[in-house]
């Protein structure tokens, strides 16, 4: 686990709100689902991605799921549209995204949460937790491992992706991790060492995607 050369984390409320809060962006970032029938051509800001479809894989019938960073809703939206059944909960810590969300989609629970602030989210509860690209922008990477502990049901998975070493570059970005970081960062928060999935063409090399199970 190492530090970006970037001096000053820009992850604040204010920020992501910018981000979400255009129209453009905001439709840049829901096209990285499985459907991209209406992506925008000019799409270049924001890759397309295998990540949320491959973590639907771990989501079964009936499941309670919850996306910690969850920003304008990818993942959400995926699970509640093939499982209808499965409860879904969202968080995130702009509050532009989750109003808008919760305006599209008002049978998904969105609720505007910091992490390491999580403490409201019922505990032992979640059959799953997802969380893709948000460890990297944190101050303290083991918080969003404490949160998705606390709230998951013993033997629950927690799903997550983060850029592979610095091989994605970004003002955002606090740190870079290789495998051997997130083995660590699992196991010291009370999870069993994670398996690593090997996502589709050359996303591999780009994405760690890792899925371990609450002891």
């Amino acid at each position: 686990m190492k530090k970006t050369a970037n001096t000053t984390n820009i992850n604040t409320r204010t920020y992501w709100n910018g981000i979400y809060g255009s129209p453009k962006l905001r439709e840049q970032y829901a096209v990285q689902g499985t459907d991209h029938a209406h992506a925008p051509k000019s799409d270049t800001v924001i890759g397309k991605t295998r990540r949320f479809e491959t973590a639907l894989g771990y989501v079964k019938k009936g499941d309670k799921v919850l996306d910690i960073g969850c920003g304008v809703g990818v993942f959400t939206t995926l699970v509640k549209d093939t499982h209808p059944d499965c409860e879904v909960w969202g968080t995130d810590i702009s509050d532009r995204a989750i109003a808008d969300n919760g305006v599209e989609r008002p049978d998904i629970k969105y609720l505007n949460l910091h992490i390491g602030a999580q403490g409201i989210l019922p505990r032992d509860y979640f059959d799953v937790v997802f969380s893709g690209e948000t460890l990297e922008h944190l101050d303290d990477p083991n918080d969003l491992f404490k949160d998705a502990r606390m709230v998951l049901r013993p033997g629950g998975s927690f799903v997550m992706t983060t850029p592979n070493e610095d091989n994605i570059r970004s003002p955002e970005h606090t740190w870079y991790f290789g495998h051997e970081d997130i083995i660590k960062l699992y196991q010291d928060n009370g999870f069993t060492p994670p398996d690593f999935v090997y996502l589709p063409d050359l996303e591999h090399l780009m994405v760690i995607f890792a899925v371990g199970k609450k002891l």
